[in-house]
């Protein structure tokens, strides 16, 4: 029994790895704070010199050739090189309504960063004070996965949104632009839950149990 505990102990309180864990989580969030700073600055620094931005909005369209790769046997097959995804530069007027649509959607994307790390914060801490299956922490993960599935739904609905706004202002007369949806994010968030349930309902049954005591 003592070494097992010895081995828990080693995952949980002040001096474990859930305690380092938490550190590393801790200074992730104040430099999720610094960089979202730095990035407004350097928006408000462009906006003011030269009247404009460059936005990278990243694109996926359907297979499209590029080029051919010769063999390097004379009898070997030709191989083709095909991409599906890239970036592409637009440059966009600093005005206000320029400026309050970035301020929506990169905060919205800074909003979902931040709420993660926070509730992971958060669980670390529990963790570290050897409360791993705190109800707190429950609620915790159902906000993660929450977020994970309302942003893979609200990404999808960006990309729509975007392509129809390129397809119309740019001509693509050899690409056609595709659709992606996020679904590791929003099937993470699926697995979260049921964890958040089966913790939950683990919890309600050692309490009920306690009580029978």
């Amino acid at each position: 029994m003592h070494h097992i505990k010895t081995k828990d102990m080693k995952q949980l309180g002040n001096k474990s790895l859930s305690a380092v864990l938490a550190v590393v989580v801790n200074l992730l969030w104040w430099a999720e704070w610094a960089f979202g700073a730095w990035c407004i600055y350097m928006g408000a620094m462009a906006a003011h010199i030269r009247k404009a931005f460059a936005l990278q909005v990243p694109i996926s369209y359907s297979p499209m050739t590029m080029s051919v790769v010769p063999p390097i046997k004379k009898n070997g097959e030709v191989g083709i090189l095909n991409t599906t995804n890239g970036v592409l530069s637009v440059h966009i007027d600093a005005n206000w309504q320029n400026i309050g649509m970035l301020l929506i959607g990169y905060g919205l994307i800074f909003a979902v960063i931040v709420t993660i790390t926070y509730q992971l914060k958060k669980i670390l801490q529990s963790f570290s004070k050897d409360q791993p299956f705190h109800r707190s922490n429950m609620s915790r993960i159902k906000i993660i996965a929450l977020v994970l599935i309302s942003y893979s739904i609200v990404q999808w609905l960006f990309i729509i949104a975007v392509n129809h706004i390129l397809i119309a202002t740019f001509g693509f007369k050899h690409l056609e632009l595709t659709y992606d949806f996020n679904i590791t994010c929003f099937l993470i968030g699926v697995a979260l839950f049921i964890v958040e349930g089966i913790i939950k309902t683990g919890l309600s049954l050692e309490e009920e149990r306690q009580l029978t005591i």
